[in-house]
């Protein structure tokens, strides 16, 4: 029974360090184009493991960045 309870812990901690790596990937690509302070964040989330919260702040920023390239294009 340990030893399930243990694999199943190191499978969890796998699969969040696969989400941490691609979060960072992503926010990689749109780095240049954010606040400083905003990416700091983001960062940060990624670092202490909250996924969801840095998930949240990724999309919201490319959503942001999408109606600016939009507004611009516009114009």
């Amino acid at each position: 029974m340990v030893f399930v309870r243990r694999l199943i812990w190191h499978t969890a901690v796998r699969i969040k360090e696969v989400f941490s790596v691609n979060l960072y990937y992503e926010l990689v690509t749109i780095k240049n184009q954010i606040p400083v302070n905003t990416y700091r964040t983001i960062l940060g989330q990624i670092r202490s493991g909250d996924v969801k919260g840095a998930q949240t702040g990724i999309r919201r920023m490319k959503e942001k960045l999408g109606r600016k390239a939009y507004d611009n294009k516009k114009v």
